[in-house]
């Protein structure tokens, strides 16, 4: 039969959890107790802070003194410093496996992502942001500014946006204007982001995401045109309807 198990604060062991102090139990005949220890008869309760207990037994009473705590407390200390090592590196794994699952989502996205920093210099970059619009960083290379691909609304349009952001005026921010790529082209873009982490209330930087809108512009050109071919329809309708009715006026009146 195993040992009961015991919540803080309850019963011998779990009293010497709650208290974090080793403990000599000289006899367990003395602890009231329904299970029944035998053939132990002295113990040594050592508590584990966040963990639990490590708890050594004796056939013999009093097997334990003064020494024995003190050795059991530096044990202690050590399985404590293991085990709190041992939860540090797998939270760096899960972090790791988390950051490495978060950079092959955004390299398999089609739109642009970037980051700068406080000085407004792109830092990292994914492939879609190198392919569409030629931005690389890296190779000990000068970083380059951000500010330096969008025209002069768009970087207007983003500082303003980037202060209300600072004042917590809003979260993200959302420009479109013409962004100038390394290949000399001027490409028509919608660029939303955020702040990254303030530092002491600090600017630290950007992260972005920058889609290519070429297509819903040309649909939007196109929209516009139908409408526009619309109205220039139903205003010749109407004045051919005009024109009816005025030639049938005229034609009664004779």
């Amino acid at each position: 039969e195993l040992p009961p198990t015991y919540d803080v604060g309850e019963g011998f062991i779990g009293e010497a959890y709650e208290g974090g102090e080793p403990v000599v139990v000289d006899d367990l005949r003395d602890i009231e107790t329904d299970f029944d220890y035998e053939p132990l008869r002295s113990a040594l309760l050592l508590p584990i802070e966040g963990y639990g207990m490590i708890n050594i037994g004796a056939t013999e009473p009093a097997a334990f003194d003064e020494t024995h705590r003190e050795l059991g407390r530096l044990f202690a200390a050590d399985v404590e410093s293991a085990f709190r090592r041992a939860d540090r590196e797998q939270q760096l794994r899960e972090r790791t496996e988390e950051l490495q699952r978060y950079e092959t989502l955004v390299e398999t996205m089609s739109d642009g992502v970037y980051m700068t920093d406080e000085n407004h210099r792109i830092r990292t970059v994914n492939g879609a942001a190198r392919e569409t619009f030629g931005i690389e960083v890296g190779d000990d290379r000068q970083p380059p500014d951000v500010r330096s691909f969008g025209d002069e609304d768009m970087i207007r349009a983003a500082h303003e946006q980037r202060e209300a952001m600072l004042d917590g005026e809003q979260s993200v921010g959302t420009v479109e204007g013409r962004l100038q790529t390394t290949h000399g082209e001027a490409i028509p873009v919608e660029n939303r982001f955020s702040l990254l982490p303030l530092d002491d209330g600090e600017f630290t930087g950007t992260v972005g995401v920058v889609r290519d809108i070429t297509d819903r512009k040309e649909s939007e050109r196109r929209l516009r045109n139908q409408r526009d071919e619309l109205e220039t329809l139903n205003r010749i309708n109407e004045l051919v309807q005009e024109t009816i009715g005025a030639l049938a006026a005229a034609a009664t009146a004779e």
